[in-house]
């Protein structure tokens, strides 16, 4: 039986994770100079208080970004990593450095299927690197999902709002495919916005864009 680019995907997911094989992916500016590096989570963070803590950190921090809104603990974060992250193969979940060595953010992508995956939990957590680092790490790990997983299209979910990682994205190439209104929930002490139907009108005036960046026009948006 032969193997499709799919299986062979989530077998080197479940590589990377359980670390059977190094990996990280070099951050580069428009002259090919590294500024940095994303290191994926593996199952060692388990053990590493530091990194488990600063990614609790930047969580609340950046809280009113995301569609559940929750104070983030040491244990609630390292039982996502465990459970969520570190079991699932359709998905890798990586800490952004800079050129330094210093850990200042994550990024990962999500759903990983035989034709895109989902960027998801693009957190800056701390200075360092300049600017432009968050656009060229954006760069960096979309050139290595199309090259490497051979999928088709990414996508992503940034409420209408968050401008600054909005202007980064379309920048990269991304355009908007949906936009949804989105409905506040207190559940459990814990706000969720959940997702309406595109045309309706949010009652909170919060929306939620749906984007996507196909193989083709990332190549031409970043072409040098």
């Amino acid at each position: 039986m032969i193997e499709n680019q799919f299986t062979r995907n989530k077998k080197m997911i479940e590589d990377i994770i359980n670390e059977k094989v190094p990996f990280r992916i070099n951050i580069v500016n428009d002259n090919y100079e590294k500024i940095g590096y994303l290191r994926p989570i593996t199952k060692s963070i388990l053990l590493n208080n530091f990194i488990i803590k600063r990614l609790t950190k930047w969580r609340n921090n950046s809280m009113q970004f995301f569609m559940t809104q929750f104070n983030a603990t040491f244990v609630r974060t390292k039982n996502w990593l465990n459970k969520t992250v570190l079991s699932d193969n359709t998905r890798l979940f990586f800490i952004i450095y800079d050129g330094s060595g210093k850990a200042i953010g994550n990024l990962g992508f999500i759903g990983l299927n035989e034709y895109s995956a989902e960027l998801d939990n693009l957190i800056r957590g701390e200075t360092g690197g300049g600017s432009k680092l968050i656009y060229y790490t954006e760069v960096a790990i979309i050139n290595w999902m199309f090259s490497c997983l051979k999928i088709k299209e990414i996508t992503g979910n940034i409420f209408s709002d968050n401008i600054i990682p909005m202007l980064i994205h379309k920048e990269i190439g991304f355009l908007i495919r949906e936009k949804y209104p989105l409905y506040k929930k207190l559940i459990n002490n814990e706000i969720r916005w959940i997702k309406g139907k595109t045309g309706e009108i949010s009652s909170e005036n919060k929306y939620l864009y749906e984007l996507v960046v196909t193989s083709n026009c990332f190549k031409i948006s970043n072409a040098n």
